[in-house]
């Protein structure tokens, strides 16, 4: 019975690292790291060029919508500075209500919350094709985030 529990659990193994190793996760995880470096380096438009392409080239896949809504969101705290020091220094940062109240661009708002919208229905539909993929869980969360 352990013996044919640890065979189980080998084939298992075997299978996600294989999976893991497939030249198309490798080229998905490679897009993903591409469009999180462009946003950690604050380089908006290259970001927003790299998730639509992954939108372009996996429509139904909501990688590319998940950080695409990323990317508006970051981009709307950075252009209302609540991503300075500054900010995460003060005592009320992490209080359930602040007294500072960021002001955004409605537009800008409207932009993040549509492409949130798509995000979420995207990822809704993906994860109930595959409820027990760790990956389209994940970017059922981050859609939600």
């Amino acid at each position: 019975m352990m013996l044919t529990r640890i065979a189980v659990c080998a084939v298992m193994l075997s299978a996600a690292l294989s999976a893991q190793k497939s030249p198309l996760a490798q080229d998905r995880l490679a897009k993903v790291r591409a469009a999180l470096d462009a946003i950690y380096r604050l380089d908006y438009v290259t970001a927003k060029a790299r998730c639509q392409d992954m939108i372009r080239e996996w429509p139904e896949d909501p990688v590319g919508y998940v950080y695409l809504a990323r990317v508006h969101w970051q981009e709307l705290l950075m252009e209302e500075r609540a991503l300075t020091v500054t900010r995460f220094t003060q005592p009320d940062f992490f209080s359930e209500t602040p007294k500072y109240k960021a002001v955004m661009d409605r537009e800008a708002e409207q932009r993040f919350r549509a492409a949130a919208d798509v995000a979420i229905d995207k990822a809704r539909k993906y994860a109930t094709g595959r409820p027990k993929d760790p990956a389209a869980l994940f970017l059922l969360g981050a859609a939600y985030q």
